[in-house]
């Protein structure tokens, strides 16, 4: 890959040499896959693989919406690198739709980096969060058999 350089002359005819490489070189483009792992019966799995991004919104709410009907929905974020601004209001907008139809919405998998951001943010408290999918599974059959 080959730079571009620039010269630029500065007030004391000095003369400023600046590469834009790597900088304006193409990025590589994570997609988001969404992946139902669902059983018939049990709470409904939607496994996420990929950064959860603005480009990425619709494809993860009409993942969302899909499962509307369902009591409880498990999103597994154990393959999400990192969330953007517009990742987490889609999460937070799926969180205020299912608990206004008295259904919930859980989280498994979620890395330090994503936890960060909902602690920063201050949406932790929304979600229950388990550390593995299958934590998740177990705790919410449990609970709901109890």
């Amino acid at each position: 890959m080959t730079s571009k350089t620039f010269q630029f002359r500065t007030r004391n005819a000095g003369l400023l040499t600046a590469s834009l490489w790597p900088y304006n070189s193409p990025m590589a483009v994570e997609t988001l896959t969404i992946e139902r792992l669902s059983a018939q019966e049990g709470p409904r799995v939607i496994s996420l693989r990929g950064p959860l991004t603005l480009k990425d919104v619709p494809l993860f709410q009409n993942a969302i919406r899909r499962e509307e009907s369902f009591p409880v929905v498990i999103v597994d974020l154990t393959e999400v690198p990192y969330i953007d601004s517009s990742g987490l209001g889609s999460l937070v907008s799926a969180y205020v739709t299912r608990h206004k139809a008295t259904r919930r919405i859980a989280l498994s998998g979620v890395n330090d980096r994503v936890l960060k951001l909902f602690e920063t943010t201050r949406v932790e408290s929304l979600f229950l969060i388990f550390p593995t999918l299958d934590d998740a599974i177990v705790g919410l059959t449990t609970a709901a058999e109890a």
